[in-house]
């Protein structure tokens, strides 16, 4: 398994609890039989930045590759198990859920076919087809991509609106589903930094210095 991990940042930053992560990913890999490499795009300009960033990601021919925010973290052995688990289902995007914004219970990122926001106990931890979601923490099946769409770029459905309010991680889902594409969700725990409130799905956190000591999972079986 050959897997890309980086994304978009700004200024070439990114937080300590995403470097520790990422540095997770590489030394667990070896046991799934994984093959990792770091790929970052610098660039204020997501739409633009994420498709170019993809389409370089399918010229160094790995299997999947892994955008994460700047200000995300995530439990790597979980992800490994979800990408091993998932590998003879056929699916374009897999999505876990991040923290979307704060505000009366919890809203998630990953939407059903229904358009409404999901959690793993509200469809029981299963592979539910998903309508879109926020690429916070995102995989893509690059033998889908080249497949079916080698040259990525999130095109615009519905009126000019519509397309601000929703944002170019939900524009880009609706132009793979549009190609017969599959998104399915990927339950792994994730951290998302929210200035000095600090968020976290599937998991909990404890806290040293000021950042994420330790993440412990709570995945729906």
């Amino acid at each position: 398994m050959r897997l890309i991990v980086g994304g978009c940042v700004y200024r070439s930053m990114v937080h300590v609890g995403h470097a520790a992560s990422v540095a997770t990913l590489c030394s667990l890999s070896v046991p799934f039989g994984a093959n990792v490499r770091l790929h970052y795009r610098h660039t204020s300009n997501l739409p633009q930045g994420r498709a170019l960033w993809l389409r370089e990601c399918l010229a160094m021919k790995a299997d999947y590759a892994i955008t994460l925010d700047s200000d995300t973290e995530f439990l790597a052995s979980v992800l490994l198990k979800e990408l091993d688990d998932t590998k003879n289902i056929p699916w374009a995007i897999g999505i876990a859920p991040v923290v979307r914004k704060r505000g009366e219970g919890i809203a998630l990122n990953i939407y059903s076919g229904q358009g409404e926001a999901i959690s793993p106990p509200t469809c029981g931890g299963g592979r539910p087809p998903l309508w879109a979601g926020g690429f916070g923490l995102a995989v893509f099946n690059l033998s889908w991509f080249a497949n079916h769409w080698p040259l990525p770029y999130p095109e615009p459905f519905g009126d000019r609106e519509e397309w601000i309010s929703q944002g170019e991680d939900i524009q880009f889902c609706r132009s793979v589903v549009s190609r017969n594409g599959r998104i399915i969700p990927l339950w792994v725990p994730t951290a998302h930094y929210d200035g000095a409130n600090d968020m976290i799905i599937g998991g909990r956190l404890s806290y040293s210095g000021g950042r994420m000591t330790a993440l412990v999972s709570e995945v729906a079986e």
